[in-house]
């Protein structure tokens, strides 16, 4: 696929000045493409990809893929780490680099996971980590080479160093797919994106004890259900309406449908909800709750609502409406279900996030 892309810019490129062109020193340094040419080359791309039967997936590094930390940030707790045989001790998924010294977690079922979704996608990474940083990751990710190739985005390619862009992707925006754990950086590509759970290996300022502290991992869970996701979206672009062409597709749309599947049915009230600052954080998870499909209503309704989010652990008011939800026998869950059912994409089960008041 490398010597194809090149092919494809020996064709469209153009020697231009930094006044005309954007850079995609990431293909090849110096390299320089106009408008025109970048538009012709993302339609080339996809077309040519899309007789492969492959969309394209963009997927960040840091709490994604992976989670890093400088050795001399470690917690006492962690310092066993740095005498760990990462080459046999970390089964292939802890790493201790040289330069800079740098400790890194691959995500479980991180291997699996790249390697179904290369049989569906051309993968790209995107990271606002440096150059030489996003290429140290991909060679732990992909030694031999066979996933990325040379599609490996970094903060350095960007002229906006604030937030990521689709426009450094060589594919139309219809065909493309964003995973990333910061649904920040996507500001004009919201509706590529699917957010994952970040991952966190490493101790970082919070309470509790970090996965390394403990000597233990995360689940499979994110990125299994992640691929499963990944592989009915697939199947729906290429699979369904065959009367329509690739072409005239948009994996945006199929995104929303199956999104919107997720809270299908549940009628929610928030509950506990009074200052500002908790109507803010509230409203976004009604956001959220809405793209999973839920209706959210502000009143307390027992022939409609299901569920009752409760947004407090002390106030009076959320008391009397978790009494009434326990009394009619309606689902009473935290805020963390929303949160959970809508980076997972399938809706959680209830039991595992239970209100409990102080």
């Amino acid at each position: 696929m490398y010597v194809d892309m090149l092919d494809l810019f020996m064709e469209c490129a153009q020697i231009v000045d930094d006044w005309h062109g954007v850079a995609f020193d990431y293909v090849q340094e110096g390299l320089m493409l106009t408008r025109d040419e970048i538009t012709r080359l993302k339609d080339t791309n996809t077309k040519k990809l899309f007789d492969e039967k492959k969309l394209q997936l963009v997927i960040d590094l840091d709490h994604t893929l992976l989670h890093s930390k400088s050795v001399e940030k470690l917690t006492p707790e962690e310092k066993y780490l740095e005498n760990i045989q990462t080459d046999s001790g970390g089964g292939g998924l802890l790493y201790k680099l040289e330069s800079p010294e740098r400790m890194v977690k691959l995500r479980p079922f991180v291997r699996n996971f790249l390697k179904e979704a290369s049989t569906m996608f051309e993968l790209y990474i995107f990271t606002m980590g440096s150059e030489f940083y996003a290429k140290q990751m991909a060679q732990l990710l992909d030694p031999q080479g066979n996933y990325f190739e040379n599609r490996v985005i970094s903060k350095d390619d960007l002229i906006d160093k604030g937030k990521k862009t689709l426009d450094l992707v060589l594919g139309q925006e219809s065909g493309i797919i964003i995973l990333d754990d910061d649904e920040t950086v996507w500001p004009d590509h919201k509706e590529n994106l699917i957010t994952v759970f970040p991952y966190s290996y490493f101790s970082k300022k919070r309470k509790g004890k970090s996965y390394s502290e403990m000597k233990k991992d995360a689940s499979n869970g994110a990125l299994v259900f992640t691929i499963k996701f990944l592989r009915g979206i697939h199947g729906m672009f290429f699979n369904r309406n065959k009367s329509i062409l690739p072409c005239n597709r948009d994996v945006r749309i199929l995104m929303r449908i199956l999104q919107s599947k997720v809270l299908k049915g549940c009628v929610i009230f928030f509950s506990g909800v009074d200052d500002d600052d908790e109507c803010k954080e509230c409203s976004d998870f009604v956001v959220k709750a809405k793209e999973l499909g839920a209706d959210c209503i502000d009143t307390l309704d027992s022939s409609s609502v299901t569920h009752v989010v409760s947004w407090t652990k002390t106030k009076a008011k959320a008391t009397e409406d978790i009494g009434w939800a326990k009394k009619e026998k309606k689902f009473l869950v935290n805020q963390r279900w929303i949160y959970f059912s809508y980076l997972l994409w399938n809706r959680e089960e209830e039991y595992r996030f239970p209100v409990v008041l102080k």
